[in-house]
């Protein structure tokens, strides 16, 4: 393993969300506040923008769907990609404009596990919610600040989820997660910068972003560090396992709060090569229809 690669010119305020989308071979990012998705082809060793869309809203994450579309978390609530992005769901905290949508992941079961947390980051203020396939959303947990990190075992058995301001990464049994969030099975502390996203290798890894430390590690499920990757900016903010062999780990950044002048760096995407592969990212249900809660 070498060091970190920069693979683009654009520096996102608040860079986020990374997905790898197989289909088209082109990896999926955003830049959370002004809400730009962008889609990116990996060639020769570089990220190159095949397209950047601007949606109504700040968006916490997208996902695909098994039709070959994506969905959204911005605004309101859910958009679904058809014939532009159309809602599908709405989020009550975020409806009631107390709160923006943060990070989220599709289960291997094709349920839409996604966070929220207040603007200011106000302790407390933000919630876990779950979409189902008929596009009922139902909230898992209230109290959360910053909800993130959330992705699956290999087996998918535990959903791993962590609350960034809290310090905290959890490893929770999926199948309680149904009406409310059970005690979590896992729980790893992290002393030293913040957990933010994260994403699960195949032999049950997680890559964390370390917000702050300029740094993502690899833990093995018991939370022990087995590997560290330095990020030449100070906020790393989520990572995904990508390109042909799905061995190319993915760092997207922010330069929000941050002064551009002294962290060059912050907001670009970066890249290095891994030894153990990832997965593709789970699938919503097309069986999701427009709904509101």
């Amino acid at each position: 393993m070498t060091g970190v690669d920069v693979v683009t010119d654009r520096r996102d305020e608040l860079g986020e969300g990374p997905r790898w989308d197989g289909d088209r071979g082109e990896l999926v990012s955003l830049d959370v506040l002004p809400g730009l998705l962008h889609r990116q082809r990996w060639e020769h060793g570089a990220l190159v923008t095949a397209a950047t869309t601007a949606l109504p809203a700040p968006v916490g994450c997208v996902a695909p769907a098994d039709d070959g579309g994506w969905v959204a978390v911005a605004g309101a609530g859910i958009l679904r990609q058809s014939n532009g992005w159309q809602p599908m769901a709405t989020l009550d905290d975020v409806a009631a404009g107390r709160v923006r949508p943060n990070d989220g992941a599709v289960g291997p079961d094709g349920d839409l596990i996604v966070g929220t947390m207040a603007w200011d980051a106000a302790p407390g203020e933000g919630a876990l919610w779950r979409v189902g396939g008929d596009g009922h959303a139902r909230q898992l947990q209230r109290g959360c600040t910053i909800p993130n990190g959330i992705g699956w075992s290999p087996d998918g058995e535990l959903m791993w989820w962590t609350d960034t301001a809290q310090g905290w990464i959890g490893g929770y049994r999926y199948a309680d997660c149904d009406v409310e969030l059970p005690e979590p099975v896992r729980r790893i502390p992290v002393a030293a910068g913040s957990p933010d996203g994260l994403s699960v290798d195949a032999e049950g890894h997680l890559w964390v972003a370390l917000w702050g430390a300029g740094a993502v590690v690899r833990l093995t499920p018991e939370g022990r560090e087995v590997q560290r990757v330095l990020v030449p900016t100070a906020q790393p903010t989520a990572t995904c396992l990508g390109g042909p062999g799905l061995t190319t780990l993915f760092i997207t950044s922010a330069w929000t709060g941050l002064d551009r002048t002294a962290d060059p760096l912050a907001g670009a995407l970066f890249a290095i090569e891994v030894d153990v592969p990832g997965a593709l990212p789970h699938r919503l249900r097309t069986a999701l229809s427009p709904s509101t809660t």
